[in-house]
């Protein structure tokens, strides 16, 4: 059998014809239908640019039709995983009801005991005045510090505006009881207009405390026994709160110590106390 074999190139385009028939190779660059007019006489092809092909003595052939859709292929190999996406928001709070309150805890250990302040002679009180009498003095059976203000209240005044009245301040007179200074003083204060027990009520310290009397006669001469320690005072007589009866109380001379009755008319100067 003889093959006639004639290849025809349009573009990148390749034809075979066999036993004057033709069938497509390949067409590979063209995009569009190209129109080929095929001799029936000889199979000399021609490309043609109208699309169109004399019926009579040529074979029309239709290069680069679509053919129809072939069968999918197989599923490709998975990609790779793709980035996180961002957070979401936060959602709303739920609507739950508060929980019961728990149990109490157990009680702590307690703690160290705080330290005392431990005062003595001469030392500055709480009330700005000077220290002259530690509950260990003897006689001081009050457990308490007893203070002097740093300077005197008044330099001459009298023991009360009334000099003839009892006030009943007698107690511990003959001893010179310690602690009954701040009980002779509201006494003095709840008669007295004016006087030694109002000038010590109107003293300011220096730094406001309150709690100021007049010392009894047990007092007064444990001050006076302190008395360099403490400072500022005159060679004169100083006014206890003590009474020996209704027209004369006890005042101390600070030039020897000595102790003695005036009548309550007399003037003499003021320290105020406190104790503590």
């Amino acid at each position: 059998m003889k093959i006639h074999l004639r290849s025809v190139v349009v573009g990148v385009l390749a034809a075979v014809v066999v036993f004057g028939g033709v069938q497509v190779v390949s067409a590979v660059t063209s995009p569009s239908t190209i129109t080929v007019c095929v001799s029936k006489k000889d199979s000399h092809m021609n490309y043609s640019k109208s699309k169109k092909c004399d019926s009579k003595t040529q074979n029309r052939m239709l290069l680069n039709q679509k053919g129809p859709i072939g069968p999918a292929g197989a599923t490709g190999p998975a990609g790779a995983t793709g980035a996180v996406g961002p957070a979401g928001s936060v959602g709303s709070a739920g609507a739950g009801a508060t929980g019961a309150t728990g149990p109490a805890g157990a009680t702590g250990a307690t703690g160290p005991a705080g330290t005392a302040t431990v005062y003595v002679i001469g030392a500055t009180g709480p009330g700005g005045g000077i220290v002259f009498m530690l509950p260990s003095t003897t006689g001081n059976t009050t457990g308490k510090y007893f203070e002097a203000a740093p300077a005197d209240s008044s330099l001459s005044i009298a023991w009360c505006s009334n000099p003839s009245l009892l006030l009943d301040t007698t107690a511990g007179e003959g001893t010179g009881a310690i602690g009954n200074g701040p009980a002779n003083t509201n006494l003095m204060l709840a008669t007295c207009t004016s006087g030694a027990a109002r000038s010590v009520n109107d003293y300011i310290s220096p730094n406001g405390t309150t709690g100021w009397f007049l010392p009894s006669k047990g007092e007064l001469n444990a001050m006076y026994t302190n008395r360099a320690g403490i400072g500022g005072f005159a060679t004169a007589y100083y006014w206890s709160s003590s009474e020996s009866s209704a027209s004369v109380a006890w005042n101390q001379y600070f030039a020897n110590g000595d102790q003695n009755l005036s009548s309550k008319n007399y003037t003499s100067y003021v320290r105020p106390v406190r104790a503590f």
